[in-house]
């Protein structure tokens, strides 16, 4: 398993409501954002990014090309929503 995949599931274990009001924080003080999402609407975005992206390194490992590209447009979109 990547280190990359590694570290996104140990991230998405461990992740904290302190943290995730953190990661909140950050978002609304992001310059990539002009409507930042309430708390309550970033707290499941932000989860859903850590599941794509685990999911994405597993279909990249799998060498399952298009579910991976699937996941990474995802993740891009996200990405983009949250202001990463």
């Amino acid at each position: 398993m990547a280190k990359i995949l590694e570290d996104l599931i140990a991230e998405r274990e461990s992740l904290t409501d302190e943290q995730l009001h953190a990661l909140y924080l950050k978002h609304k003080e992001s310059p990539y954002i002009e409507n930042p999402l309430s708390e309550e609407r970033f707290r499941p975005a932000y989860r859903r990014l850590l599941d794509t992206e685990i999911a994405a390194w597993e279909a990249l490992e799998a060498q399952n090309w298009g579910l991976h590209d699937k996941l990474d447009r995802e993740s891009d979109a996200l990405c983009r929503r949250l202001g990463f």
